[in-house]
């Protein structure tokens, strides 16, 4: 289904800011249980952030080509590899014949990169569970519960244009994004020493980051107006709303200053990210099934780490149809570092969340103990998934369990397609990318 903005109006997080929505469907799959057991949902996003210059890729972005045990392209880490971990789990599931007490529910989104409507669009039309695992791009002894906020926003700067041959008619409205650059570093500077606190492994982490400039027509007139498109992270408790009166503030009181060099005053519009922090449960049910599938099947520790991006797991917690919702991110293929085809330290992650999460929240049908104990010790489809071949691997995709299974086929025939293509959105902007090397890929230069 695509996402209906006007169903969402009655979220207090729901992202106001103009979207396109059409085409870019969220997919959603259940696997039934017996109906005795507890639900759980796993969730992962499909749209990507840009992909940046094509000339600085060996491979097209969105090719999915795989080169010398490498899959080059934008979202196959962040996050088709999730979605690819989902379709793994229901298809051991299936092959193996367990039946799961309560339901799986398998949520593919969009928006995880700017609003995170899509998650709020599925939990809207009753698309929920008793916990939420988001397979997103963390290591798979790491889980997040917490994130800071974020707000977007662009700064218009106002200038007189003229001829460069008569330059000294016009007035460049350039020369003000030095003075914007010291005063965000001042903000940012102010904010940090003020609070004092630490996020997670970051002893500073509030931050602004101008991150695109846009202006001019060509190189032979002076521009009247330039835009700087920044980006600012701030602690709870601190609201989106404080964030943008704060940011206001701070660009009122540069224009104000006696060596602003531009005769108009700067506009702020705000677009885009809108986030709430969030500060979520680091002690549940929901975690100590994952702490025990981490110690069982990858002999560590699983440790909590506090992030500064952000995520969907806000609106588990806070929506007005089913509030409260254990939330989560892990994800057990971890490492962006992942040869092709999936080792078998892949395969061992897909069980940990298999026989962790799921086993322990949704349970098993008391009936198919033995295969359950199969399943466990790899009698049956985790040992065989790096065996199949590629024909076999794309069938194994193609399950015939999802809701929205017609538009699942359409964009995603196989598990590798799932990984290897972005065709959802590789225009939306957000979280940084993909690509085998961190998220970049490997890339020129």
């Amino acid at each position: 289904f695509d996402i209906e903005p006007g169903r969402l109006e009655a979220a207090p997080l729901f992202n106001r800011h103009a979207r396109r929505y059409a085409d870019r469907p969220c997919v959603v799959g259940v696997l039934r249980g017996t109906g005795s057991g507890r639900s759980l949902v796993l969730n992962a996003h499909a749209d990507t952030a840009p992909a940046g210059d094509e000339n600085r890729w060996n491979h097209p972005s969105t090719s999915g080509v795989i080169d010398d045990g490498w899959l080059y392209g934008r979202g196959s880490w962040d996050d088709k590899a999730g979605i690819a971990e989902m379709l793994a789990i229901v298809e051991a599931f299936r092959r193996s014949g367990v039946r799961l007490a309560g339901d799986l529910v398998l949520t593919c989104v969009v928006e995880d990169e700017e609003s995170g409507n899509g998650s709020l669009a599925c939990i809207e039309r009753g698309f929920t569970g008793d916990a939420v695992i988001i397979l997103d791009g963390t290591w798979p002894e790491r889980y997040i519960v917490s994130h800071i906020g974020h707000v977007w926003f662009e700064v218009r700067l106002f200038g007189r244009g003229a001829p460069s041959s008569v330059a000294s008619r016009g007035l460049n409205p350039m020369l003000a994004i030095g003075r914007l650059v010291e005063a965000f570093g001042r903000f940012e500077a102010s904010k940090n020493d003020e609070d004092g606190r630490p996020w997670g492994s970051l002893q500073r982490p509030y931050f602004v980051n101008l991150g695109r400039v846009e202006g001019g027509e060509y190189p032979g007139s002076v521009p009247r107006e330039v835009r700087v498109q920044c980006h600012y992270g701030f602690l709870p408790p601190q609201s989106p709303d404080e964030a943008r009166r704060e940011i206001c503030a701070e660009v009122e009181k540069l224009c104000a200053s006696p060596d602003w060099p531009l005769e108009q005053p700067a506009e702020v519009r705000f677009f885009g990210a809108d986030t709430q922090a969030f500060q979520g449960r680091a002690a549940s049910p929901l975690v100590d099934s994952l702490r025990n599938a981490v110690r069982r099947e990858r002999k560590a520790e699983l440790v909590e780490s506090a992030v500064t991006g952000w995520c969907d797991l806000r609106h588990y917690e806070s929506n007005p149809w089913r509030p409260g919702i254990p939330a989560a991110i892990e994800m057990s293929v971890g490492s962006q570092h992942r040869r092709a085809p999936p080792p078998r330290d892949g395969v061992e992650g897909c069980r940990s969340a298999l026989d962790g999460a799921t086993r322990e929240d949704v349970g098993v049908d008391d009936r198919r103990a033995p295969l359950r104990e199969q399943l466990r010790d790899g009698g049956l489809p985790a040992g065989d998934i790096t065996r199949q071949s590629d024909e076999e691997h794309r069938a194994c995709a193609s399950v015939d369990l999802c809701v929205g299974v017609a538009k699942l086929r359409e964009r995603h025939e196989s598990v590798n397609n799932a990984v290897q293509t972005g065709e959802y959105d590789t225009k939306s902007s957000g979280k940084r990318g993909v690509g085998p090397r961190g998220e970049r890929g490997r890339q020129r230069g």
